[in-house]
Parts: structure tokens; C-alpha cells; sequence
């Protein structure tokens, strides 16, 4: 059927909240974009989408990015920009480690890169592809010192935050990524 040739899925400027349960058989999905919707969640069916590599979920109204979206570990980019996000697991972040580029911009973040505390993700180096960050119109973002520890960063927007300094001092929990 279709599903079994699908490869880039685009639902924008409609009246989506939700996906259908069978979406999660269209196993050859790699690229979805489902913008300026009505999502108020991350739609269960994407975490059976195991080759997904692009996921825009911008311009909704999701308050939280669930844990389960951990199960997309081949996922090179994430927009999920124009949202109420506020709030980022450490932990998704760290299973989330072939990111290339992440958009978190006009969301309502305050802490970003907290510590990740799970012991079985050590050896994993957590956004060590990471190549363009977008934490731009947040609320009064605070920059943390890790963010000198991404070597692949190449594009960083930072602009419309409160920042009273550039980085936060560096804590002895601090989220570090793994360096050469």
C-alpha cells in the first residue's frame, strides 16, 4: 500500500490535533513536517517510525516533549519552535544523540542542558553532532558552559532572551558532553 513507499509526510496550516494509529506502519517515513497545526501533543504514532530523520512539529501547542520520542535515536533534526515547551528532558536530549540541528526558539524555556543523571547513557556522547541551535525568544534563557563543549556547533541563535551574562558557571553536575 501507500504506506510501504512513503517517504516525506507534510501536513501544515491545518486543523490537525492528532495522527492516526496506522501512521506507525508507514515504516519507510523519513521525513515529516506538521507545522502551524493544532498539536497539543507529540503524536504517539511517530515513535514506530524508526528511519524518521526530520521531525518539524513547529507552530503548535505542545507543552512538553514526551520521553517516548527518545525511541526516534536516528533523528538529525527536531523543530519543535513556536510551541509552549518548558521544560527539555536531559534524558531525551542525551538519546537523541545524532542531532544535527535542534530549533527551540519562541518557546517558554528558562534552563537548558541539565544534567543527565541516567548512568546507562555514559558512553554516549549527548549532541556531539550537533551543528545549529536555535534557544532564540525564550524566557531569559541562561546560556550554560557546556554549550563550549560542542565542537560540531556551527550556528547558534540565541537573540530576543533576557540574558544578563553569556554563560552560566559550570557546576560539578553539569550536563557534559564527551570531548576527544
Amino acid at each position: 500500500g501507500l504506506c510501504t513507499l512513503l517517504s516525506r509526510l507534510t501536513i501544515t496550516a491545518s486543523t490537525v490535533s492528532s495522527l492516526p494509529e496506522e501512521l506507525s506502519l508507514c515504516s519507510t517515513l523519513r521525513h515529516i513536517t506538521m507545522s502551524n497545526n493544532r498539536l497539543a501533543t507529540v503524536p504517539q504514532p511517530l515513535v514506530s517510525l524508526a528511519h524518521l530523520d526530520f521531525l518539524d512539529l513547529s507552530n503548535n501547542l505542545i507543552t512538553i516533549l514526551p520521553i517516548y520520542l527518545s525511541c526516534l535515536s536516528n533523528l538529525k533534526g527536531l523543530d519543535v519552535s513556536a510551541n509552549r515547551i518548558s521544560h527539555i528532558s536531559s534524558h531525551l536530549l542525551c538519546c537523541l544523540s545524532l542531532l544535527e540541528s535542534l530549533s527551540l526558539g519562541d518557546n517558554d524555556l528558562s534552563t537548558l542542558f541539565e544534567p543527565c543523571r541516567d548512568s546507562s547513557l555514559t558512553t554516549i556522547t549527548p549532541l556531539c553532532f550537533l551543528r545549529s541551535l536555535n534557544i532564540s525568544k525564550n524566557q531569559g534563557l541562561c546560556l550554560p558552559a557546556c554549550l563550549g563543549g560542542f565542537t560540531s556547533l556551527r550556528r547558534l541563535i540565541v537573540s530576543h532572551n533576557a540574558l544578563s551574562s553569556l554563560f552560566t558557571p559550570p557546576s560539578a553536575t553539569s550536563f557534559h558532553p564527551s570531548l576527544p
